[in-house]
């Protein structure tokens, strides 16, 4: 893997979507990225708090109150400094354009520049589900991780029963592994699925096709 310090140059240089008009093809965009910071963390606990966003989460809890935010965000933070999963890592906010307000995380996490791998982690405010803001957000993100970060294949793993994150990422374009195909996990849960997405493989402009279909 190339040097952690030009690893975290390629990622702290810019957040995904920065050089994406606030229009595309005639659909303005609803939401954006920005880095982590305690100017977000009353927003995070807001949904950090609610039990329904840990349905298909294993092992982690509803925050109490926003000191669990914080240290969460702290750990997040630590990460980007150390690497995650034995490569980089990088979180953003996924905030509304309109109001800046944080409704929730995108994370890399074991990013390898020199293979061009990379795992994807995300969590959305409930109250945002449904509308087609994730389509939206996972087409900026792998705009970003595939022309500007130059990675290949991205790997996300989901609860088995989670339909809607199944849905959405195979709308995505993502598929299981295949046999002969390496597993970017440290280990093999029976309940969790895991999923890839490959530069050769997906169709960007589906995703934001999806995104259409909900409003905020």
């Amino acid at each position: 893997m190339k040097n952690l310090n030009k690893l975290k140059s390629a990622l702290y240089n810019q957040n995904p979507g920065e050089n994406i008009e606030n229009v595309v093809y005639n659909y303005k965009m609803r939401v954006c990225f920005t880095k982590l910071g305690e100017d977000g963390l009353v927003d995070m606990h807001e949904y950090s708090r609610m039990p329904e966003f840990y349905k298909y989460l294993t092992g982690l809890n509803p925050h109490n109150n926003e000191e669990d935010t914080r240290k969460y965000m702290a750990l997040l933070l630590k990460r980007i400094d150390s690497g995650y999963y034995g490569g980089g890592a990088m979180y953003w906010f996924l905030r509304l354009r309109t109001s800046n307000k944080v409704i929730g995380t995108f994370g890399l996490v074991g990013v390898d520049l020199n293979n061009g791998t990379a795992i994807l982690g995300k969590g959305l405010s409930p109250k945002y589900w449904g509308k087609g803001i994730m389509f939206e957000a996972m087409w900026v993100m792998l705009k970003y991780c595939f022309d500007e970060l130059r990675i290949n294949t991205i790997n996300t793993i989901t609860h088995n029963k989670n339909q809607p994150n199944i849905a959405l990422m195979q709308a995505c374009g993502a598929r299981e592994l295949f046999d002969n195909e390496t597993s970017k996990l440290d280990k093999k849960r029976s309940n969790y699925l895991e999923l890839i997405l490959k530069k050769s493989e997906i169709n960007l402009n589906k995703s934001l096709a999806f995104a259409k279909i909900g409003s905020v």
